[in-house]
């Protein structure tokens, strides 16, 4: 086993079997994993132990709730 720490912005490809353990990390980094891994043989390679994705959904449909486009200080108490 071996340990990387690159300053890739997830934009690691895995070239055999990887774990990925990005927990409480940004959205964009889960995203820009998922993309440098896109396809059948290379998403077989990855483990990815991290946040739900579920919460980001979500975290994302309230940012785009028309109210808090109008005035995000509604949401957020300012």
């Amino acid at each position: 086993m071996e340990t990387t720490c690159l300053p890739v912005q997830g934009r690691r490809q895995a070239s055999r079997p990887t774990l990925f353990f990005m927990p409480h990390c940004e959205g964009g980094l889960y995203d820009n994993l998922l993309q440098a891994n896109w396809g059948i043989s290379m998403l077989n390679q990855i483990v990815l132990f991290g946040n739900s994705f579920e919460a980001y959904e979500q975290i994302l449909s309230v940012c785009k709730n028309p109210i808090l486009e109008e005035s995000p200080r509604a949401y957020f108490g300012h």
